[in-house]
């Protein structure tokens, strides 16, 4: 074995060691550059993709709240509409009830009318019955001889007569949509009836027509109501526009159940209201108006046999279907 060594080329070695070694620093340092660059550019790309996902999250988000701004403005433009709508409704309802009332007017001024046609009627009818008769005479002179013109005259007379007749028995007792029986009246009264003198189914409810007709006499006042009650007030004063007369031997009548209502003496303050251009009026107890219609507010001045219970009527408010008005003697 031989133990000998040779480092005669030692440093010859060292110096090609050496120079292999920093070639292979110089390729590792190379190697870890090019895999940083690399590990750098994949760290870029990587943040560069979260970079664009956070702007188009953002871009998404941003739609997002254009569209919830859109939907904040159509909500409001859908509240406002609703408002409208509220108030329309509102207004139609406003409207209905409106509507609702012009018919219930339309309806009494249609029984109005209707009341005020048939009068007009009957007045027509007197006109026409006049004309045809002046008519015919003229006629008749053109045609007739004095004689026959007398006689023509006789029958025309004759008729106008019936008519007459016939208007007097319209406004005659018997000829009564209201009366039953008033002996009871005319005895507790100490009066009599002597004949009608208005009758609203003649002449519908005409103030001036009752005054022509019935002024200057004590008159009965019945009414038949639309509720089928009938009713009836008596005053001994005479009717001639005087007003607020103290009548101590007025009344008031239930027809149905035969009860008097009697004036309360002391009380000085229920008077009859008498006035040219009214019906008139019996205290507050019993009231008749233009149009028809009348009230009752209660035994403030008529009381049956002292009872304040007793009532005329239950209804403070009626219409009235017939009105006949008669003369009274005392």
């Amino acid at each position: 074995m031989n133990h000998n060594l040779d480092f005669s080329n030692y440093s010859q070695i060292k110096t090609e060691n050496d120079s292999k070694l920093r070639k292979i620093t110089r390729h590792k340092f190379t190697i870890s550059y090019i895999l940083f660059s690399i590990i750098i550019i994949i760290l870029i790309i990587i943040i560069s993709n979260k970079n664009k996902k956070i702007s188009n999250k953002e871009e998404e988000l941003s739609k997002i709240d254009k569209s919830l701004n859109e939907v904040k403005l159509d909500i409001n433009y859908i509240q406002q509409e609703i408002n409208k709508l509220e108030i329309a409704k509102n207004i139609l309802i406003n409207n209905l009830t409106f509507t609702d009332n012009q018919i219930l007017n339309i309806q009494s001024e249609h029984d109005y009318l209707k009341k005020t046609n048939f009068q007009l009627q009957y007045n027509k009818n007197d006109l026409q019955a006049q004309k045809d008769y002046i008519n015919n005479k003229i006629e008749y002179i053109q045609k007739f001889s004095k004689e026959e013109n007398l006689e023509f005259e006789i029958n025309v007379k004759n008729f106008l007569y019936k008519s007459i007749q016939q208007r007097l028995n319209d406004l005659s007792i018997n000829n009564s949509n209201i009366i039953t029986n008033l002996d009871q009246f005319q005895t507790l009264t100490n009066t009599e009836i002597k004949n009608k003198c208005y009758d609203s189914e003649i002449y519908g409810f005409n103030i001036n027509r009752f005054h022509e007709n019935c002024d200057g006499y004590p008159i009965l006042i019945l009414v038949k109501l639309y509720s089928g009650e009938k009713l009836g007030g008596f005053t001994s004063i005479t009717n001639e526009g005087i007003k607020n007369v103290f009548d101590e031997k007025s009344l008031l009548i239930n027809l149905d159940k035969n009860e008097y209502f009697i004036l309360e003496k002391e009380n000085k303050e229920c008077f009859v209201y008498s006035h040219f251009d009214k019906f008139p009026k019996f205290g507050n107890d019993l009231v008749i108006y233009q149009d028809g219609k009348g009230s009752y507010l209660g035994n403030n001045c008529y009381k049956l046999n002292g009872e304040n219970n007793k009532k005329l009527i239950e209804e403070k408010e009626f219409e009235i279907d017939v009105m006949e008005i008669y003369k009274v003697k005392l």
